[in-house]
């Protein structure tokens, strides 16, 4: 920051009191340009520090979440784990149970064919 000074022709109307003055305002003037400049670099750093603080914050607040979400989808797994390995055992036994049905209607047909030829009628199917 410059004052301009008028030109020689016109320093004349200048007293040097005034010029004085005017040199310690123009001193003054660029001292405080300057604290002012400072001043802005702080404040960005500030804000910079302030935002890489809060980013910070919200990337931890962002891992504990991602952490208790897993945790959560770990324990879902071992859960569908268990109900699969449950549903497989049912579906095992359904089978045994149907096959021990089927085997059970087989008998007592063949009881019932062995019956009607003893008694020598002919045979008819009540199976379904």
């Amino acid at each position: 920051f410059k004052i301009k000074m008028p030109q020689n022709q016109n320093r004349d109307f200048i007293s040097p009191e005034n010029l004085l003055a005017l040199k310690n305002i123009e001193t003054l003037l660029c001292t405080l340009t300057k604290k002012q400049e400072i001043i802005t670099n702080q404040l960005r750093e500030e804000n910079s520090k302030t935002i890489s603080e809060s980013s910070i914050k919200d990337i931890e607040e962002l891992m504990v979440t991602v952490e208790k979400e897993k945790n959560r989808l770990e324990s879902i797994k071992k859960k569908m784990n268990a109900l699969h390995k449950k549903s497989t055992v049912l579906k095992a036994e359904a089978a045994k149970i149907q096959q021990y049905h089927e085997q059970k209607l087989e008998k007592a047909e063949e009881e019932r064919r062995k019956e009607m030829a003893m008694i020598g009628q002919p045979h008819t199917s009540h199976s379904n």
